[in-house]
């Protein structure tokens, strides 16, 4: 099989499959406390950040990891500039955002990440005609906002949550679903910026409106 070309839908199906699996950090971090997350989190996150970047300068490394994971990854990752792969992205991203976004926003976020990222690939490439932005399709953006609000919606139930937090969560992903779409124009990472853009929208809206929304009533009793 000859690597570095643009991977196939089936290719595609399985990187996001093996993408998928990252929703242990979200999961994991549910049961765990920050410390116990971190202890875990970073050390992993070295590890592959390390063999990453050892891939591009080591060939032994070079060839083991291609002969594994070849067929799934872009070309841009395949190449021997210092260049991250997704992996890489994702553990750095969950690194960053576990230090700035409280607990349950964290979870929102990255499960947004996970899930979302995942729904707008596959329907886009395999439905998706209506280009916008840039390598993006209608059809991919609208998968992306269903399975934010969905999958937000559910930890939401699982928390027990009150009405700020679903009313910041769906303003939440139609934003990061616009932070995705426009992700390659501005050349930003969208490991980095679609959990962070929910994390912190859910965790400042939710704050303020709930201060707003007890300063309102105290003073109306």
């Amino acid at each position: 099989m000859e690597f570095g070309k643009n991977i196939s839908y089936t290719q595609e199906v399985i990187r996001k499959l093996v993408h998928l699996f990252s929703l242990t950090i979200p999961i994991g971090y549910y049961f765990l406390d920050f410390n116990q997350a971190i202890c875990i989190l970073i050390p992993i996150t070295i590890l592959f950040v390390g063999a990453d970047l050892l891939m591009k300068v080591c060939e032994p490394i070079r060839k083991f990891v291609i002969a594994i994971f070849g067929s799934i990854m872009r070309p841009h990752e395949l190449k021997k500039e210092l260049v991250l792969n997704g992996a890489s992205w994702v553990l750095l991203s969950a690194c960053i955002c576990i230090f700035l976004l409280p607990k349950i926003s964290f979870i929102c976020g990255f499960s947004v990440l996970i899930i979302s990222d995942t729904s707008a690939a596959l329907i886009g490439r395999k439905f998706g005609k209506n280009p916008w932005f840039k390598n993006k399709t209608k059809e991919g953006s609208t998968a992306f906002l269903l399975s934010a609000i969905i999958s937000n919606i559910i930890i939401g139930l699982l928390i027990n949550a009150s009405w700020q937090f679903y009313l910041a969560l769906i303003i939440a992903s139609f934003f990061a679903t616009y932070i995705e779409a426009i992700s390659g124009q501005l050349k930003i990472d969208d490991n980095i910026s679609i959990p962070l853009s929910v994390g912190l929208i859910i965790f400042l809206f939710d704050f303020f409106i709930s201060d707003i929304w007890h300063y309102t009533i105290s003073s109306i009793l």
